[in-house]
C-alpha cells in the first residue's frame, strides 16, 4: 500500500484560543465553562489548548478517555478534568488515582462506582443531566 500524504495542516494561535475562551467565559458567567480537549485538543495539542483555556477562565477540561486525562495530569494540570464517556471498569481505579471526574450513564457503571467508592473513599461524579456534580462517599 502506498503511503498516505497529508496536504493539509493547521497553525494554532494560542492567544486567539485564549481570547475566544475568555469571551465565552464572560458571556456565560456565572455558568462554568469546560473546554473539551479530547483527541489531542482536536489536533491542536491538548496540553497547550487546555492551559490556554484554563488561563482564560475555563473551570475545567473534558476528555474522552482516561489516558487523555492522565496526560493532562502528567503535564502538571491540576484543574478539574472530566472524562465524558463511561470507561471500562478495569480502568476506573486509574481515573480515581489521577483525580479525574467521570460520567456514568448505565446501571452497571453506577454499580462499579459504588464498589470503587467503598475502597477509594471519595469519588466525584458528574451527572449527565444539568451537569451537576455529586459526591459519593
Amino acid at each position: 500500500m502506498a503511503a498516505m500524504h497529508r496536504w493539509s495542516g493547521v497553525d494554532v494561535d494560542i492567544d486567539a484560543l485564549r481570547n475566544n475562551v475568555a469571551h465565552i467565559v464572560r458571556e456565560v458567567s456565572p455558568r462554568r465553562v469546560w473546554a473539551v480537549v479530547k483527541a489531542n485538543g482536536y489536533g491542536h495539542g491538548a496540553v497547550d489548548a487546555g492551559r490556554a483555556a484554563l488561563d482564560a477562565g475555563a473551570h475545567g477540561l473534558a476528555v474522552a478517555l482516561i489516558d487523555e486525562g492522565v496526560e493532562l495530569r502528567a503535564a502538571g494540570i491540576d484543574a478539574p478534568v472530566l472524562v465524558l464517556s463511561e470507561q471500562p471498569s478495569e480502568y476506573l481505579e486509574l481515573a480515581v488515582n489521577a483525580g479525574l471526574e467521570f460520567m456514568v450513564y448505565t446501571e452497571s457503571g453506577v454499580t462499579q462506582l459504588d464498589s470503587l467508592a467503598t475502597s477509594a473513599g471519595r469519588i466525584v461524579v458528574s451527572s449527565l443531566t444539568n451537569f451537576i456534580q455529586h459526591m459519593m462517599t
